[in-house]
């Protein structure tokens, strides 16, 4: 490798040093020879931790207070009659309204809670059928 045509040979640094009365050039130590930190000398110890009494019994992480919230009851009146549902069932109905309303982000949202709630069966059996190609808003064209 070192004498292959094209590139340079590999250079090794030396050194003199003095044995005695008689004069040698070493090499200066490379690859396993050199002297390395050792791997995880500034880590902990085993049995060492910065949080020693760690996660406190009861403590509720993030997804599961997102979870208690939006299973919580409201009240949503629908034509004029009153009824108790889930506060994330309450959402989907107002993002759903809004998507009939016009709102294209609404609609957005709906369509890919759609494609990720539906089986694969259900959401092609309705897209072929409520998509007719010579319908002017249903094109390739993106707005």
């Amino acid at each position: 490798m070192a004498n292959e045509p094209g590139k340079a040979p590999v250079r090794t640094r030396t050194r003199v040093v003095e044995t005695g009365s008689d004069q040698q050039l070493v090499a200066d130590p490379v690859g396993p020879a050199r002297k390395k930190r050792l791997p995880n000398s500034g880590s902990m110890k085993k049995g060492e931790t910065r949080n020693p009494n760690g996660r406190p019994k009861g403590a509720k992480g993030t997804k599961a207070m997102i979870r208690k919230e939006l299973s919580k009851k409201t009240t949503i009146r629908e034509g004029g009659v009153s009824r108790k549902t889930t506060i994330f069932q309450a959402l989907l109905l107002k993002e759903a309204q809004m998507a009939f309303a016009g709102d294209w982000r609404a609609r957005r949202t709906m369509l890919e809670l759609g494609r990720w709630a539906l089986p694969e069966s259900e959401t092609k059996e309705g897209a072929a059928g409520s998509t007719p190609s010579n319908h002017p808003g249903w094109g390739s064209a993106r707005r």
